[in-house]
């Protein structure tokens, strides 16, 4: 994630800039990239013209640097160039002025590529599914992120934090190991971990499947976490960690809310201290 000094209000420019070959985000927008041209890959490599390759999306204010399968040999190629980590940063620097926040969507490979978009990148922020594997994969994770700072100077970006993704709400033994090493390891480390939890739901992933993106999304039952309004709390939190508490915030239901601080509670064994504006 890159940031600009933010315009105080509500609304801002936020584009996506796909650097994942299984381009899924792409994918929402433009089905099985039809129509993609230019993708990151003709911008860092062939010197295309970075505004012509950006796309607008159906939600206002949302742009996209689309993927494709051509993005499959992007690392390698990268590899080859002199000064390749600087390469995306330099790519993009024509057009950063345009937006409040450019976002990264990468795997979790340490690769060439990703190493070059984490370059340009002035924060990290790491999605977490609680598993027993995810828990090692976060671990190496941050050392080799430490090593790429510290002893190589690639990367400078700082863990902004660390959201807990997928949780199996029906589930509570592995995911609640899981947050509870999450939130031990956090207060060693001091990498900061969101409150908000974003729960698994088998019905959103058919609609994501079916290209829908959030405010899209049919809404949950009572007393059920609705996805949208977790991730409306989870943007609150990014925009308070990057922006600072007076920063402008999207208004969330109480119930929201108070279902969030529940799963937390049964998870973590202690209370949620979520605050979001009511409706």
């Amino acid at each position: 994630m890159s940031s600009r000094p933010a315009r105080r209000r509500a609304d801002r420019r936020v584009l996506i800039v796909d650097a994942d070959r299984q381009a899924n985000t792409t994918d929402a927008e433009f089905p099985f990239a039809d129509g993609v041209e230019l993708t990151l890959r003709h911008v860092v490599l062939d010197r295309a013209d970075v505004a012509q390759a950006i796309r607008p999306t159906r939600i206002s204010g949302l742009d996209l640097l689309p993927s494709s399968p051509e993005m499959a040999g992007f690392n390698e190629q990268l590899s080859l160039r002199p000064n390749r980590e600087r390469l995306v940063a330099k790519a993009l620097a024509p057009i950063l002025d345009r937006y409040d926040y450019v976002v990264f969507d990468l795997n979790s490979d340490l690769n060439h590529a990703n190493m070059a978009c984490l370059h340009a990148c002035t924060h990290v922020l790491v999605p977490f599914q609680p598993t027993t594997y995810n828990v090692q994969s976060l671990q190496s994770l941050e050392d080799e992120l430490t090593v790429l700072r510290e002893e190589y100077e690639i990367v400078s970006a700082p863990i902004v934090g660390v959201v807990v993704v997928m949780v199996d709400t029906r589930d509570g033994g592995i995911p609640r190991q899981a947050c509870r090493w999450l939130h031990t390891h956090s207060d060693q480390t001091a990498v900061p971990v969101f409150q908000t939890m974003i729960p698994r739901r088998p019905t959103l992933e058919e609609q994501v499947g079916r290209r829908h993106w959030l405010g899209e999304l049919r809404p949950a039952p009572r007393g059920v976490i609705d996805v949208e309004e977790a991730y409306l709390l989870l943007t609150n939190e990014v925009i308070a960690a990057l922006e600072g508490a007076a920063a402008p915030t999207l208004m969330v239901s109480p119930e929201a809310v108070e279902l969030q601080r529940r799963l937390r509670t049964r998870l973590l064994g202690a209370t949620a201290t979520v605050e979001a504006g009511a409706r």
